[in-house]
């Protein structure tokens, strides 16, 4: 995670730790992907509150094979403050934006003159990339 400069692309962000994390350095553009509407709230909230909104975009999407619109399990509730796991929730299912590789790249104009860095955590579907 020694990226100088460039762009790193967190997939799966979650809340943010690696985003902020690279974001850090204004010279590394980041691109933030986070297709859990929850998880996303407090991934810009943690953008805002480090300073790092200039040379962070966050996309609200999963990253797929096709573009689609997919069906999400969101496992994750906020309640009281605190971030807990509440599978039973009958309202945790979203339809959320899926997007490409190549459409994500050419909407966030990629260098790849320049180093890329990405990370994948994707609930068990990096294998697929």
């Amino acid at each position: 995670m020694n990226l100088k400069k460039g762009t790193f692309i967190d997939v799966g962000a979650f809340i943010g730790k690696h985003t902020i994390r690279c974001a850090k350095n204004s010279l590394v553009k980041v691109i933030a992907i986070e297709p859990n509407p929850i998880s996303n709230k407090i991934l810009i909230k943690n953008i805002q509150l480090n300073n790092v909104e200039l040379n962070t975009s966050v996309v609200e999407a999963a990253l797929v094979d096709d573009e689609i619109l997919i069906v999400l399990i969101c496992q994750w509730i906020l309640t009281d403050q605190k971030l807990q796991n509440k599978t039973e929730d009958t309202n945790s299912f979203r339809t959320v934006r899926a997007i490409t590789f190549d459409r994500l790249i050419k909407e966030h104009n990629v260098d790849f003159n320049q180093d890329v860095l990405m990370k994948i955590d994707i609930e068990g579907y990096e294998i697929n990339y």
